[in-house]
């Protein structure tokens, strides 16, 4: 037992020499493997960078492509790279991706908690007969480069060829769709450019921007009349008054609408100001000034009272209360109209819906008319990001919708969610793009789809799915009275799509 002790002692002093010798190892080879880490995090961000060039290279291949077949007159499946490199997986990989550019195309429908039908953007895989291009169809005609940011909001002037575009680059860019060619470059904002809006007779623009300032371009002079800088929060939708231009409203994140007066110089042009309670993302003004609808972050559609500065009713998009981002109507909604209009709106749940019958009664007081929810169209990804739509009413749609949807058969009345009962009532023709409601959206997926929603509920038809931007679409936008639609993206361009006849 006496010679244990000093054996002991004699451990531990060897295990204190080891571990000493153990640390500098275990620090030399620390510094080895985070130089090994750093060099491999630097190959991989070299990979990613050859992984973007590649799938651009794919992407131009693709749109080649597509030219090529288009211009033989041929009808084909996107340029595959995966049926190149591989064929044996080609078959298996194909049958993942929606065929919604083809006739094959079927629609799967869910019915929601208000008993319509969401239309889904499931395809089908397999061979199906051919059948005649569809007339509602667009096509993409060409490109408007110059944004070097993404571009936000894009609209069309009622009265000429002029397309305005604002953009994250702070600039606000109007282009000639005949020519193909930008017209003017305004960069008088100092931060992102959220909407513009046209007057009556062309000749005036407005733009709102995340500098919590609304300008005010004059075209013929080329410069910027008038900046509204008194304003707070970033302003996100702005619209001239259609009774009076020299009127015009502001929505903006501080829960505010600015009624601004362009003949009025105190207190900023700023004449009235409704105080709401969610940030105010959208808006539609009235055809005779009375009033304006707004659609906020708390997923309310408010009508207000533009002669007593008061919110009078209050409608809930969807029960979850999610942001609205955008409200689209075929036409300016006239409390004379008592036939209304429809109404479109973009929610971040991502769930398109179309309301019919929009209208704004006056008497005995200021309300909304029957608004009724028709389409629920469910499948146009978000992703949060603020996404815009647009109406478009064909000339003949009025006409079209007596003949295809006649609201008596056999003599017998049917009530609201009326369809023919005889297939022969509806095959009289097939449906163009004069004849139909078209409904156009961007998405966060980096297409854009056009949606046909001239029937009764649940009758929504996805038309085409557009390809060929290379980051999201954040908005489509078509022509008032044309069938031209332009498609704004964070790519940085805005293409213009128009319908052309195509034969099998």
């Amino acid at each position: 037992m006496a010679t244990a002790a000093p054996s002991s002692r004699l451990s531990l002093s060897s295990v204190g020499i080891n571990t000493s010798g153990s640390e500098g190892y275990y620090k030399s080879n620390l510094d080895l493997v985070l130089k090994e880490n750093k060099q491999l995090k630097q190959r991989l961000d070299q990979l990613e960078k050859e992984n973007r060039g590649l799938k651009k290279a794919v992407y131009d291949l693709s749109v080649r492509h597509g030219a090529c077949i288009e211009q033989l007159g041929r009808t084909a499946k996107p340029f595959d790279i995966d049926n190149i490199i591989n064929p044996e997986s080609s078959s298996s990989s194909s049958s993942l991706l929606p065929e919604i550019l083809l006739p094959e195309t079927v629609h799967h429908h869910v019915p929601d908690h208000h008993g319509l039908q969401k239309v889904g953007l499931t395809g089908v895989a397999g061979s199906k007969p051919k059948r005649k291009a569809d007339s509602r169809q667009f096509y993409h005609s060409f490109d408007l480069k110059g944004h070097t940011g993404p571009v936000y909001a894009a609209q069309f002037c009622r009265l000429n060829n002029l397309l305005a575009s604002g953009s994250f680059d702070q600039s606000v860019r109007i282009w000639d769709v005949q020519t193909q060619r930008e017209v003017q470059c305004f960069q008088e904002h100092q931060q992102n450019v959220a909407d513009v809006d046209w007057s009556n007779d062309g000749t005036l623009l407005l733009s709102g921007g995340f500098d919590h300032c609304v300008k005010e371009w004059d075209l013929a002079a080329g410069k910027v009349v008038h900046s509204y800088s008194e304003l707070q929060g970033f302003i996100q939708a702005v619209r001239f008054n259609p009774a009076d231009n020299d009127v015009f409203l502001a929505g903006s994140t501080s829960k505010n609408i600015y009624v601004l007066d362009r003949r009025v110089h105190r207190s900023g042009g700023v004449t009235m100001l409704l105080s709401g309670d969610a940030k105010m993302s959208a808006l539609v003004v009235c055809r005779n000034g009375i009033a304006c609808l707004s659609g906020d972050s708390h997923g309310a559609m408010k009508l207000w009272d533009l002669r007593t500065r008061a919110c009078v009713e209050t409608l809930f998009n969807e029960e979850g209360h999610k942001p609205i981002t955008s409200l689209s109507t075929s036409a300016p909604p006239d409390a004379a109209n008592e036939q209304g209009v429809h109404m479109a709106v973009n929610s971040s749940d991502n769930v398109l819906r179309v309301y019919d019958r929009f209208c704004i009664t006056d008497h005995p007081q200021l309300r909304l008319g029957s608004l009724q929810l028709v389409h629920a169209i469910n499948g146009t990804r978000t992703k949060n990001w603020p996404i815009k739509s647009s109406l478009f009413q064909g000339h003949d749609y009025q006409q079209a919708v007596r003949r295809r949807w006649p609201k008596q058969n056999d003599g017998h009345p049917t009530s609201g969610d009326y369809r023919p009962r005889s297939p022969e009532l509806i095959s009289f023709q097939d449906p163009t793009v004069h004849d139909a409601l078209l409904l156009a959206t961007g998405s966060a997926d980096n297409y854009a789809y056009i949606f046909d929603v001239s029937g009764p509920s649940g009758t929504a038809e996805l038309v085409q799915r557009l390809e060929g931007h290379g980051d999201r679409v954040c908005g489509a936008t078509f022509h008032p009275i044309d069938p031209i639609l332009a498609t704004c993206s964070a790519d940085f361009l805005v293409k213009i799509w128009t319908p052309r006849h195509v034969t099998d």
